[in-house]
């Protein structure tokens, strides 16, 4: 008896393999760069705030984004209002809403999962929990079950058809299997990281070619590459930007989704994707650059305008710090009707001072090198840190 299954002769690259070697040096260069970068976000130090706002950032975006190639509308700021509970849409629109209400608690379970609270292993079971999630409460086509493999052929796009209907539960179930095999070949050679984001990436296009449910498919396949990121250890500041590259460059996206298909090739894929990463990595890591550089310039200002009694200390430290969070310039010779547009805080404390003592104070802080200015303002001095960093030339 043949044990051949249909989906052999239909979709011959479906075949769960993963042959490297040919591979130009750039994809390799952009392999360690990947490995590179997250390596620093693994190890650099975030305060509170920040850490919250660059994970709130990346889990928006990442939600925006994976919903948006499906054709959801919503922008980065109705889908942060989403996130926060407090998104109000118009009738016509709530099923925008729901759409993304339903990618951001699947997101969250993949959190729960990297924080320990759950476990959530890769298998069918998992994808298809994910699928369901996805796909709850809104309006599908007919015979399309949320989290259910589907029973009918489906062509994605115009750019190739769904692998046969009785091989979906098969090849999902293979697949489950096979990417551990994978990720521990290119870890073998290259790395972990570098094993767990080719691993993601392969999960993802493997289940775009298979294309086990009636919908939501797309969706479910980023989720589940989410899912290996983050239970790699990778950070979510990082496990979140291939959704967000693929977004971006949507039309390459698909393009590329459907050259592997016809070439039997997924290698154009896998550089495409690591690009995005690589690009998204080094944009974090400008952002915790500048937090960090920011964190280093208000100790330096503490540690030249240290407490003291009387609150002189305190009341510079604050018109610098004001100034230079809200990117703010006064007049050379700024009067106190000026520091209205630094800080409400900045104008109560000089309220009661004389002109004067405004006047010595701008005096103290450009002796300290905390102040610089042109012909005719002045601005927070935060050049000054890049005096503290490696000799280079500029």
């Amino acid at each position: 008896m043949s044990s051949t299954r249909r989906y052999e002769a239909s979709h011959p690259w479906i075949d769960f393999g993963i042959d490297l070697k040919d591979r130009p040096p750039h994809f390799w260069m952009l392999l360690g760069e990947a490995r590179s970068k997250v390596k620093h976000l693994c190890r650099v130090a975030l305060s509170p705030p920040v850490r919250k706002r660059l994970h709130e950032m990346a889990l928006v975006k990442s939600v925006q984004a994976t919903t948006a190639i499906e054709g959801n509308t919503l922008s980065e700021e109705e889908v942060r209002a989403q996130l926060e509970g407090v998104g109000k849409l118009p009738p016509s629109r709530e099923y925008l809403g729901k759409e993304v209400d339903n990618v951001i608690k699947a997101s969250r379970i993949v959190l729960d999962h990297a924080r320990g609270r759950e476990d959530v292993p890769l298998s069918l079971e998992t994808i298809c929990r994910f699928n369901g999630m996805i796909l709850k409460g809104l309006e599908l086509d007919e015979g399309v079950v949320p989290g259910e493999i589907r029973s009918h052929s489906v062509v994605v796009g115009d750019v190739y058809q769904g692998a046969p209907p009785e091989d979906c539960t098969i090849l999902v179930e293979k697949l489950c299997r096979k990417v551990p095999e994978v990720q521990a070949a290119v870890e073998k050679l290259f790395g972990k990281i570098a094993g767990e984001v080719i691993g993601a990436v392969f999960t993802h296009l493997y289940l775009a070619w298979i294309h086990p449910f009636g919908d939501g498919n797309g969706r479910t396949a980023r989720l589940i590459e989410l899912l290996i990121l983050m239970d790699a250890g990778i950070p979510s500041v990082a496990a979140h930007l291939l959704s967000n590259h693929y977004n971006l460059t949507r039309p390459m996206y698909y393009r590329r989704l459907k050259e592997a298909s016809l070439a039997r090739d997924p290698n154009a894929f896998y550089h495409y994707a690591l690009e995005g990463l690589v690009d998204g990595l080094g944009e974090q890591l400008d952002v915790i650059h500048e937090a960090n550089l920011i964190l280093a310039w208000e100790s330096h200002i503490h540690k030249v305008l240290p407490d003291d009694d009387g609150g002189s200390n305190d009341r510079k430290r604050h018109l610098i710090v004001d100034m230079q969070r809200g990117n703010k310039r006064i007049p050379r010779k700024p009067t106190k009707k000026d520091l209205l547009e630094v800080s409400a805080r900045v104008a109560l404390e000089y309220a009661k001072r004389q002109q004067i003592t405004l006047n010595r104070d701008i005096d103290e802080l450009k002796r300290l090198f905390l102040l610089e200015g042109d012909g005719e303002s002045l601005k927070a001095n935060m050049s000054l840190m890049y005096g503290f960093m490696a000799l280079r030339k500029e």
